[in-house]
């Protein structure tokens, strides 16, 4: 049985048990401009492992998608999902510790992913892809999105709002206007077929952006753009 858990409490609990492996930050933590575009949503950040999650939830936090550990730039350990929540809501410890005890070294994205859909029932999802891989590559990691999230969400249909394919490291792939617009085509129309057909997700609003969120750089406009754009379809 779920067990209801104050939302400090809570955070402060998969902070200790899994480390940076799951990251949940609250809403109070966040940038003030992100405060006010995200409201009082819960926001829930996947993808494959190193698509850039928790740079992403590091950027919301401090404006800057690193850390910054001995006065070295450092890029933010890698995550298997990110959160950013601001309400009560039902924590499962016993669900959250059976997955620990059962994936021994790192945890199984889908594994945590499930759990965190169920827990946070979240009101917009942002998915991560690294927009370096192929055509094909990147239509497969699209289309992953019906069973790794889509499939945990039934019951949180009446709470998902939006989803938004941010699609990484547009510094190394977006060579120009032309290439940039080709790909977010592609990976729009392959997350259009993966919500097709489904009378649950008609109403959900769809987005695709490119982000870039290089430590190297010292302005990441993309990512803000695409934050803004998730922002208003979440809360629209």
């Amino acid at each position: 049985m779920a067990v209801g858990v104050i939302l400090k409490e809570a955070v402060k609990w998969v902070a200790l048990t899994f480390g940076k492996d799951v990251l949940f930050a609250m809403k109070d933590a966040l940038e003030h401009q992100w405060r006010r575009v995200f409201a009082t949503r819960n926001i829930l950040i996947l993808g494959p492992k190193q698509s850039g999650k928790s740079s992403l939830l590091q950027y919301l936090t401090s404006g800057r998608p690193y850390e910054i550990v001995d006065g070295e730039i450092r890029a933010p350990a890698p995550t298997a999902l990110a959160a950013i929540v601001d309400r009560k809501f039902a924590l499962d410890k016993g669900n959250w510790l059976r997955l620990k005890r059962d994936v021994p070294g790192d945890l199984d994205l889908r594994d945590a992913w499930a759990q965190a859909i169920t827990d946070l029932q979240p009101h917009g999802v942002v998915y991560m892809i690294d927009g370096r891989r192929s055509d094909a590559d990147l239509r497969a990691d699209v289309r992953d999105i019906r069973d790794a999230v889509l499939a945990h969400c039934a019951t949180s249909a009446g709470h998902l709002a939006t989803l938004h394919v941010f699609v990484n490291f547009a510094d190394h792939w977006a060579a120009s206007v032309t290439e940039r617009r080709r790909r977010l085509r592609l990976v729009r129309e392959e997350l259009d077929e993966v919500t097709a057909g489904s009378h649950t997700w008609a109403a959900l609003r769809l987005g695709a952006s490119a982000t870039q969120l290089d430590p190297n750089k010292k302005s990441w406009e993309d990512a803000e753009r695409a934050l803004h754009h998730f922002g208003a379809d979440l809360t629209g």
